[in-house]
């Protein structure tokens, strides 16, 4: 896996998502918010057919482009070189919270049993329900996310402990 570091300060905008956390949570506080680590993936499925729209990359590059205002620390995974270029310069200004690791499918688990899914969904018997049973792939990049949670919480871990080491931390951890 390359990991790419995308550095801090931007004025938080106004943000409808925060509200609605707060109100739904009231025991949450505000700082606490910052100490979450968001995590996702982005696989490049191609044109991605689903409820009569298609999800292609640009698309998914458009909604990407609001982790700009994100001030909580991102680790993103994705195999398309145009989402990590576009997610770096984006988050050029949080690069201190940002890890954008290139990973290509074979190293996941989960895609290793792609043909066995297709198989299966190649069965005139099987429901068609696009995209979770129609491209191969979908599923299998649904069944990525608990290996992607487990890497990065083994990645942010043993990275807070070397910075603690040096006097700061580069991700924050829950108190």
């Amino acid at each position: 896996m390359n990991c790419h570091r995308v550095s801090v300060s931007l004025q938080r905008p106004p943000c409808l998502w925060s509200y609605l956390l707060f109100k739904r949570f009231p025991k949450l506080q505000a700082h606490d918010a910052k100490d979450v680590t968001i995590v996702t993936a982005y696989f490049n499925l191609g044109k991605a057919p689903t409820a009569g729209k298609t999800f292609s990359l640009y698309k998914y590059l458009t909604w990407a482009s609001v982790f700009r205002h994100l001030q909580n620390p991102l680790v993103v995974y994705t195999d398309s070189e145009q989402m990590r270029n576009m997610l770096v310069e984006t988050r050029r200004h949080l690069s201190n919270n940002t890890l954008v690791i290139f990973i290509t499918r074979s190293q996941l688990k989960a895609f290793r049993r792609v043909e066995e899914i297709r198989s299966i969904f190649r069965s005139p018997d099987y429901p068609k329900y696009p995209p979770n049973t129609v491209v191969a792939e979908y599923p299998c990049s649904q069944h990525a996310k608990h290996e992607l949670v487990k890497d990065t919480s083994t990645r942010v871990t043993s990275l807070d402990q070397v910075h603690r080491m040096a006097g700061h931390r580069l991700l924050p951890v829950p108190h």
